[in-house]
This record gives C-alpha cells, sequence and structure tokens, in this order.
C-alpha cells in the first residue's frame, strides 16, 4: 500500500475483526473497558477528552462488514454482503482482517489445524474471486492477520490482488489508532507528523515525531506443516522450536554407526526475522532499495568460536532513507558440532 500522503475516496474494511477489539486482547492483556477502545473503523471517545477515529480518516467514504456473526469463529458469514461490496465501481482499498482471535486460540486453546478458522478461507477466496471480475480492474487489498502464531494464508501470499499483508499478533485496544500512526506517521496523541531524517534532532523517542518501527516476526511462518513433527519433539532444529536450517539433512545412528537422514523438506512462507520497513531509498521518486545500508563489517579472525568464550562484532549501519526509522540488525549463529 505504500505511504499515503492523501485521503482515498473509498475504502472498505471487512473480516470478523473489523470494527471490535474483544477478540485481540490476548489472555494476558488489560481490562477490557470499551472507553479505552479503538477498533480499526468506529469512532472512540479515549479517555472521554478526545474523539479518536480509528482508520476513518484514511478516506472519505468508509465501509465496515464484519461478515462473520460469531468473530473469529466464523461459523457462518454473510455472502451477499460481500458480493454487495465487490458490486460497487467506487472502491479504492480493501483491508481485510482475518485471524483466530483468542476465542479460537489462547491458555488451554489449540488450534486442531493450520487452517483459517470456520469460513475465513472461503471469505478470502471468494474476495479474490469477485475482485478479479471487477470491469475496472481489481481493487487493491491489504491483509491484517489476528493470531498468536502462523497460519495458512497461503491463498493471500500467491494472490497479486493482496499487495500488503501484516501480521498484528493480538495488538490490543488501540489497535485503529496504533495502525493509522503506522501507515500515515500521523498519531492523533500528539505524537505529530513523520518527518524526513534529515537533522539532529530525528532521534527515536523525541516528542512530536512519530518513530517508524520495524516490524520482524519472531517465529517461522510456514507455508504448509504437513512435515512438520509434533509438539512433542524436542529436536532444536527443523521442527518447532527454531528456525529452518539451509538442509535438512541430519544424522541419524549410534556412534559409530552414523548415517546422513534427509527429511523431506518444510515450506517456508516466511523465514524467522522476516519484516519490512516503509525506509527506502528513492531516485527521482523511484525506489531502488532499502534505506539502511550496512558497511564495514568486521567478524573475529577465527571462524571457531569455542564454548565461553567471548568475541566482538561490529558493523556500521547507516539511514540513507527518507525518513526516521528503526532497524533491527540480526545476526545468526550455527554450530558446527552437535552434541
Amino acid at each position: 500500500m505504500g505511504n499515503p500522503t492523501k485521503r482515498l475516496d473509498n475504502m472498505a474494511i471487512i473480516g470478523p475483526f473489523s470494527n471490535s477489539v474483544k477478540e485481540i486482547y490476548g489472555d494476558y492483556g488489560p481490562p477490557k473497558l470499551d472507553e479505552y477502545e479503538v477498533p480499526l473503523s468506529k469512532e472512540s471517545v479515549f479517555i472521554s477528552s478526545s474523539t479518536i477515529t480509528g482508520l476513518r480518516n484514511l478516506a472519505k467514504n468508509l465501509t465496515s462488514l464484519n461478515l462473520c456473526a460469531d468473530g473469529g469463529r466464523c461459523s457462518k458469514w454473510n455472502k451477499s454482503q460481500l458480493v454487495d461490496l465487490l458490486a460497487s465501481s467506487q472502491l479504492d482499498l480493501i483491508i481485510l482482517t482475518l485471524g483466530t482471535g483468542e476465542n479460537v486460540v489462547g491458555e488451554n486453546r489449540d488450534l486442531h489445524n493450520y487452517d483459517l478458522p470456520g469460513r475465513q478461507g472461503d471469505i478470502l477466496k471468494e474476495l479474490l474471486r469477485l475482485n478479479a471480475m471487477r470491469p475496472r480492474g481489481p481493487v487493491p487489498i491489504f491483509l491484517l492477520v489476528f493470531t498468536a502464531g502462523p497460519i495458512d494464508i497461503q491463498t493471500a501470499v500467491n494472490s497479486e490482488q493482496v499487495t500488503a499483508i501484516f501480521w498484528a499478533g493480538f495488538p490490543g485496544p488501540l489497535i485503529g489508532e496504533a495502525f493509522y500512526s503506522l501507515l500515515t506517521g500521523v498519531s492523533g496523541e500528539g505524537l505529530g507528523s513523520m518527518r524526513a531524517f534529515s537533522s539532529e534532532e530525528d532521534e527515536p523517542g523525541v516528542e512530536s515525531r512519530w518513530w517508524i518501527p520495524a516490524g520482524r516476526l519472531p517465529f517461522t511462518w510456514y507455508a504448509d506443516v504437513t512435515n512438520l513433527a509434533g509438539i512433542q519433539e524436542y529436536t532444536m532444529t527443523n521442527q518447532t522450536y527454531r528456525y529452518l536450517p539451509k538442509s535438512t539433512c541430519l544424522l541419524a545412528g549410534d556412534k559409530g554407526n552414523r548415517s546422513t537422514v534427509c527429511k523431506d523438506p518444510i515450506p517456508v512462507a516466511f523465514p524467522f526475522g522476516h519484516g519490512l520497513s516503509y525506509n527506502v531509498y528513492c531516485n527521482k521518486g523511484n525506489v531502488e532499495a532499502s534505506g539502511f545500508t550496512y558497511s564495514l563489517l568486521v567478524l573475529p579472525k577465527r571462524g571457531l568460536i569455542r564454548l565461553g568464550q567471548s568475541f566482538v562484532a561490529s558493523v556500521v549501519v547507516t539511514n540513507s532513507g527518507m525518513m526516521a526509522a528503526d532497524e533491527v540488525v540480526q545476526v545468526c549463529f550455527s554450530f558446527i558440532q552437535h552434541t
């Protein structure tokens, strides 16, 4: 979607989390108080002092459709509402909300499979089908995923209609305000407008600046879990506890009688640490590369680091982009000998 600089004419927010935050607090969230809630599509009176509009200010006209009668469970959905929405010729953007919500997943509530709950998969497929048939061409779709972990969204990943995917986790009651700030750089709570990264004043945490965060996945997002072992498999690679190595071939057997066993690969949609930033380098208006430049990498002279041995590594990260933003420097280690 990019970073919008002007309001759209017509936008739709659809799906089971479009106008309620009740299912996205998480099991360890704050008390659920209406006056502190800012859904994606509804106006809210925040702390009885000011009106916060969520994503309403992104467009002159906003349509909001839950589609599912029972939230994230989505045991039934209103197909006719979606058909009517896509029949409209005046539509610039669709924000689709999907996921589990805390009523489906939480403490003592595990997923029984990797599918989107209930009829949510049908909503996604029908939306893509109807959108592709629009006379003026498909409307861009922005997918928001509310889950505690990965889930099967490959249909969206594989579709050119879905121009952006944002994993929101269980963000709590202020998702509307937070997401509006993230998209536009404008905050309703007095943080001011996002500014170009051009002076010493643009430091993280400085008042009146909106600091663009660096979104990074804290887990591996599998495209398919058919070959994933059960939860009682505690192997630290290729399974549930660590990201996948480059090879799925492992040594097996007793000492002196070992052989190499290659498993069928587990397809990955997004690797551990995957994420994007709005901060890009532009040349004459064209996006050419990431706004961050890595240089002067210094690693230990010896590639082998022994147990208990300390070492120092360094790299220079330069923000050559358009705005002040966070950047996560990722460092990966591998054990040469398995014990």
